[in-house]
């Protein structure tokens, strides 16, 4: 990975529990990123499109249908996305954070 080239490419080797997420049904990729900012993922998916391959965007990877098991292509993790980014307020005293996708 470098970066001209953020994509890591020996996902079965270096990343096996991206393969699998709580359903146990295993998969395959191609390549894998970890981008840490909405601009990353964008320019990753731009990447990935112009090198033609698909994209399995995932998350915790906790599911149990299988949606985050790749079928080839590329993996993008959203794993490193740990923003806390804004905490709102409201008159009434109540609130909410916003959060990136890589939060637990």
């Amino acid at each position: 990975m470098n970066e001209s080239d953020p994509f890591l490419y020996d996902v079965a080797h270096d990343f096996p529990d991206h393969l699998r997420d709580e359903s146990r049904r295993a998969g395959r990729a191609d390549s894998i990123s970890f981008p840490r900012t909405e601009q990353e993922v964008c320019r990753h998916l731009e990447l990935a499109a112009g090198r033609g391959m698909s994209v399995t965007v995932q998350g915790a990877r906790t599911g149990i249908a299988a949606g985050g098991v790749p079928e080839g292509g590329h993996v993008i993790s959203l794993v490193r996305m740990k923003d806390l980014g804004r905490v709102l307020t409201t008159a009434g005293g109540g609130g909410a954070i916003v959060a990136g996708p890589g939060v637990l």
